[in-house]
């Protein structure tokens, strides 16, 4: 079951040794504490906050992290002041901290605590908080009370590790899935004199006048192909979307471009949660007519008057274009097959244009090794490296990094993993490389563009990036 359940395992042992020590302090000091043991449990509840203070103190914790801890041992520190008096608090604040450990800092985030002491730290709270509540509490209705209230922070736990278990298994699923995938190589695809990505929509932009979200679209133009990437998100779903109107500000309409790229099916890249309901993509709310144009889609998608193509296996889509063909991926968030698209500059090489980087950099660049005889020479796009902050927040969650990237919610990307991909992209000593900001935090561009100095590109909504470089 990996590291994870198995550091939680020595926590569930830990406890019960624990819980067996305490009861015999409690028997033995019954006369003069009748509260001893629950008192004493406070006590180790406030402390057990404390530790990741000291994490925080001597690992290099943020200023906002710092303040997180202190919120924590201010709130743990007042549940084991009302445990003083009312012993059932104990308990639930035990199971309170378990919650903690596993949606604060799963798999040692945000990289001051030590991976292997939230799942210890888990188990402990878990079998700790549950016994306190049935011994401490009197007979009757009280127990009733805590017993469901503990049932009540148990079954979200419950729930979260079986949703674990189950992105563990499917993850291993599709690395399996890519592992028997045998792709032959694409030979003499042809050439393209000249490229130019244009961001339509991403995060970034130096122009006010042009929208920015959490999502994706390049225009993407070479000597024959006009290829419009991914159709951004349309976050507020309104009408003109987005996309509609950078296309306009831009003077960039429906006929200006032939083919329809879509790299994955999430909603962030085809338009919309509507659009993925709908098994489609969506440029603007209504599906204008795209008479006479291509489309290539990672999964079984339909548009009106289209027939779209899907590219599950790697594809020649023009002189100089290619899909890389879908890899899978499992995620928290479900499965995805992401394809990118491969486009062969004349006398440098092949670039990539990423729409999120789901595949990871070591599966893409297998991938690419399998399928492409020639030099791989940039990477445009996402490549989903939200650390430590992302762009999308739910409930105070950092939903990115979380449920798209990593083993899982209890273990997700970290700043290594970022680190280790970066030195696979320098190793292939490229001469183009531009990162997305939909996906990927500031942290991390800043980090790309040192490592790669002089060949990085910006990734800014209404500012191409070309082959050869505008003078």
């Amino acid at each position: 079951m990996g590291a994870f359940f198995a550091w939680a395992v020595a926590g569930v042992l830990l406890g019960a040794v624990a819980l067996e020590l305490t009861r015999r302090g409690a028997n033995r000091q019954a006369t003069r504490f009748p509260n001893y043991e629950a008192r004493a449990w406070a006590i180790l509840l406030w402390i057990a906050a404390l530790i990741y203070i000291g994490f925080a103190m001597f690992n290099g914790a943020t200023t906002g992290w710092a303040r997180v801890e202190v919120g924590g041992v201010v709130g743990f520190g007042v549940v084991a002041a009302l445990g003083w008096r009312w012993p059932v608090a104990v308990g639930l604040g035990w199971l309170a901290h378990a919650m903690w450990d596993v949606l604060v800092h799963p798999g040692g985030l945000p990289g001051y605590v030590p991976s292997w002491y939230p799942p210890v730290c888990l188990g402990f709270d878990v079998v700790v908080g549950g016994a306190l509540i049935v011994r401490v509490t009197a007979p009757g209705w009280a127990r009733v009370v805590a017993t469901v209230a503990g049932v009540v922070v148990l079954l979200p736990a419950i729930g979260l590790i079986g949703w674990e278990l189950s992105t563990r298994r499917g993850a291993d699923r599709a690395a399996q899935a890519f592992a028997t995938q045998v792709p032959g190589k694409l030979t003499d695809f042809g050439t393209t004199e000249t490229l130019s990505i244009l961001p339509l929509i991403d995060w970034h932009t130096s122009d006010p006048g042009l929208q920015t979200e959490m999502g994706v679209s390049y225009l993407i133009e070479t000597d024959e192909h006009r290829i419009l990437f991914d159709v951004g998100h349309n976050t507020g779903q309104v009408s003109p979307s987005p996309l509609q109107q950078n296309m306009k500000a831009l003077g960039i309409d429906l006929d200006d471009f032939d083919t329809v790229f879509i790299s994955h099916n999430h909603f962030d890249h085809v338009g919309g949660k509507k659009a993925i309901d709908d098994g489609t993509f969506l440029i603007g709310l209504d599906q204008a007519p795209l008479p006479g144009k291509r489309a290539f889609v990672p999964t079984p998608l339909s548009y009106p008057g289209l027939s779209p193509v899907h590219a599950a296996d790697p594809l020649v889509i023009g002189k100089g274009l290619a899909s890389t063909g879908t890899i899978p991926r499992r995620l928290a968030m479900g499965w995805i097959d992401e394809q990118a698209l491969a486009v062969h500059v004349d006398g440098r090489g092949i670039v990539l244009i990423v729409g999120c980087g789901h595949q990871t950099i070591p599966k893409l660049l297998k991938r690419y090794d399998d399928v492409f005889a020639e030099p791989l020479y940039g990477v445009i796009g996402g490549l989903h490296f939200p650390v430590p902050d992302g762009r999308l927040v739910v409930l105070g969650m950092n939903a990115q990094r979380r449920l798209g990237s990593g083993r899982g919610v209890l273990e997700p990307l970290g700043m290594e993993e970022v680190q280790e991909h970066l030195s696979m992209l320098k190793g292939r000593n490229l001469g183009l490389v531009g990162l997305g900001g939909h996906d990927s935090s500031d942290d991390v561009i800043a980090m790309y563009r040192d490592a790669f100095d002089r060949a990085y590109r910006d990734v800014r909504v209404g500012e191409r990036i070309t082959l050869p470089p505008e003078n």
